[in-house]
């Protein structure tokens, strides 16, 4: 971990394929890893441990699987959370080739089946301003600004002659009756 500059660095020997990657830290992980660290034995290379020792793949999936059963929770593995994490970045917006780089996925083809398309996904081909739903519920609590952006970047998209053979336009008040239903969380 490299805790100044916030990325989790994965040596070659480390990974699956072999290839070396560094993976950004969530600020919210930071606070925890920085709070891990202030108690961890000195002598000690892994952040995670448990009684001096380190914790072991076996005791994360055996935690996992006892929290799934106590929780009453079918079919989810842990590497589901790969997928899921994924995933939200890929409907966040995120660039695949970024997403990419931090999952390790070398090919679009086997990025693509970490990806799924929800309905309301869906919903957003028919009726760009459904994106204010996604805004409005977001955890993260984004601005209008956040909004608008997106808003633009629709717009953007309907006026490339390359994505847009047809030559449709965003609705010329689509900003304006976006901005007035949008309602920025509490």
């Amino acid at each position: 971990m490299d805790m100044k500059t916030g990325f989790i660095r994965l040596r070659p020997e480390d990974t699956k394929t072999e290839y070396g990657r560094s993976i950004p830290i969530h600020p919210e992980v930071m606070e925890i890893l920085r709070k891990a660290l202030k108690v961890r034995s000195l002598d000690m290379e892994k952040v995670f441990h448990r009684n001096g020792k380190p914790i072991t793949k076996s005791t994360v999936r055996e935690a996992h699987e006892s929290v799934c059963k106590k929780a009453e929770i079918e079919n989810f593995t842990f590497h589901d959370f790969r997928h899921t994490c994924i995933n939200n970045w890929r409907k966040d917006g995120h660039d695949y080739f970024k997403i990419m780089a931090a999952s390790g996925h070398r090919t679009i083809s086997v990025f693509k089946r970490y990806n799924l398309v929800d309905e309301e996904e869906l919903k957003m081909l028919v009726n760009p301003e459904s994106i204010v739903k996604k805004w409005s519920n977001s955890p993260n609590n984004p601005t209008e600004d956040h909004f608008l952006k997106e808003a633009n970047l629709l717009k953007e998209w309907c006026r490339r002659s390359e994505s847009n053979r047809h030559g449709v336009e965003a609705p010329r008040d689509f900003e304006s009756r976006a901005s007035t239903s949008f309602t920025t969380p509490a």
